[in-house]
């Protein structure tokens, strides 16, 4: 695993920058590995190119694995493949560790300012996300209120088109009539749905079936049920209640007043 700032100490002797999509960088890990050779690795693929910059500016090298040996950078893979052959690579490692030769405090630095990068940069890719979000939610809402509006209009021609009437309905052996005031038959709104669905100009209502219409008008609380149906239907034996003539819920929503 890529060392990080913190785990890159005094006693880093063998370090090799990488990047993840470099084939080289895994031969030459993999050739250290087979020599029992220790090593952090220090992954430079982070999109700031932090890392990246400094280590080359060190090396003059313009390609990865970069591989240093105390404060000096001994190649790349083919020039550590060949130093673990004739013995100088382990010849370097063992001077670096008498001397205490330490990675070079440039990369060290780079490595600390990547991170804070890197997490100033999720922090940011984080509140973009918010806010797209937040513009999606406000541009739902939009719509929601859109759509209120024109049913809110339907609600009130219906309520001026039409009139309610009181309905005595069967409420069971413990209650065997109950009067249902102020209602109207499914029936007879899906008729004026049809009609007035054929000559709405809202964009958020045209087209719209009778029993959309109806469906919606109940989801915004603008048409409610007075027999406990959940949807509504094109039923003569289903009553509701616009909400100018609803007397319960009291939280449901009141059209405008018709003219």
């Amino acid at each position: 695993a890529a060392a990080d700032a913190a785990s890159v100490g005094s006693d880093v002797v063998v370090a090799v920058v990488t990047t993840s999509s470099c084939p080289h960088c895994r031969r030459v890990k993999s050739a250290l590995a087979d020599a029992s050779m220790p090593f952090v690795e220090i992954d430079a693929s982070s999109e700031n190119g932090i890392i990246l910059r400094a280590s080359t500016s060190l090396s003059g090298m313009r390609t990865v694995p970069q591989v240093y040996v105390g404060a000096v950078c001994f190649g790349g893979a083919d020039d550590v493949e060949e130093g673990l052959r004739s013995g100088a690579f382990a010849a370097k490692v063992a001077s670096a560790k008498d001397e205490g030769a330490v990675l070079p405090p440039a990369i060290a630095r780079a490595m600390r300012e990547s991170a804070v990068a890197a997490k100033e940069e999720k922090e940011a890719e984080k509140e973009k996300e918010a806010e797209a979000e937040k513009a999606e939610e406000e541009e739902e809402a939009s719509d929601d209120d859109a759509e209120y509006a024109a049913l809110d209009a339907l609600a009130t021609r219906m309520a001026a088109a039409l009139t309610p009437r009181d309905v005595y309905a069967f409420g069971g052996w413990r209650a065997p009539l109950t009067l249902l005031p102020c209602v109207l038959d499914g029936a007879t709104i899906t008729r004026w749905l049809a009609t007035a669905a054929d000559e709405s100009t809202a964009a958020s209502t045209r087209g719209s079936t009778a029993a959309e219409l109806g469906g919606k008008m109940m989801e915004y609380g603008l048409l409610t049920s007075a027999s406990a149906s959940e949807a509504f239907e094109d039923d003569g034996g289903k009553l509701y209640r616009l909400a100018d003539h609803a007397c319960e819920p009291r939280a449901y929503p009141k059209t405008t007043p018709a003219p």
